[in-house]
């Protein structure tokens, strides 16, 4: 976990930028990547729902992100703070 958590994450993170632009089949498929990380991590089954695996490993969904960074713009924005990418 930890090691997904130094490599993997911050390049997830660093990305949301692009979210913006990104089609629903492809956040999808991110979305089914990073489903099948956490079950192999944890040695889930396939069919143990993914939202407990969220939990276990205090993960956001790709989405989940998107929107967080989203919320980060406009409140630096409207605090008259400088963007923060």
């Amino acid at each position: 976990m930890s090691l997904y958590k130094t490599l993997i994450v911050p390049v997830i993170d660093y990305a949301d930028v692009a979210y913006d632009t990104l089609s629903a089949k492809c956040s999808t498929k991110l979305q089914k990547i990073q489903n099948s990380v956490l079950k192999i991590i944890y040695k889930a089954e396939w069919t143990t729902p993914t939202k407990q695996l969220h939990q276990a490993a205090n993960f956001v969904f790709m989405v989940g992100i998107h929107h967080c960074h989203i919320i980060t713009q406009f409140t630096n924005a409207y605090m008259g703070l400088p963007h923060l990418n």
